[in-house]
């Protein structure tokens, strides 16, 4: 290596020296902080007072809730074991269609970990509400739920 060349190498290194401690003090202090582990869902819903009706299955407990003068209702999930699928979404189905065909849904929420998920349903002129549990990843139907009032 010539003199020259040598000099450049060595103003390259100098500059790089402090250039790439600098980029990583850098990146360590704008990284953004830890997500906190929290449900989608807000636990600010309140409990209807009047459990109409029940489904108890294996792994999780559906109950069809009211207030006093049933005006509007409540599905309360509760879940007894972790989810073996991690995308559960839950819809209100207006029209069921064959065991797991369904014709117009209203999205009620994520159902994620063990615990106890409450969702306000749409009013209806029927007296049943159906349920529908959806897989968003597969694009399969997990279960569905009939609720005669």
């Amino acid at each position: 290596m010539v003199k020259p060349l040598r000099k450049w190498h060595f103003r390259v290194w100098v500059v790089l020296a402090f250039v790439i401690p600098a980029g990583i003090i850098l990146a360590v202090a704008t990284r953004p902080e830890k997500a906190a582990s929290q449900l989608l869902q807000a636990n600010e819903t309140t409990v209807l007072p009047v459990l109409l009706k029940t489904i108890d299955k294996e792994g999780y407990t559906a109950n069809l809730r009211c207030n006093t003068d049933t005006s509007s209702l409540q599905l309360e999930w509760i879940n007894k074991k972790v989810l073996t699928v991690p995308s559960v979404l839950v819809y209100q189905v207006q029209q069921h269609v064959g065991e797991f065909g369904h014709k117009g849904a209203f999205f009620l929420g994520k159902i994620e970990p063990t615990g106890t998920y409450y969702f306000d349903l749409q009013k209806t002129e029927k007296s049943e509400v159906d349920i529908a549990v959806y897989d968003i990843i597969k694009r399969s139907a997990i279960d569905s739920i009939h609720f005669s009032k």
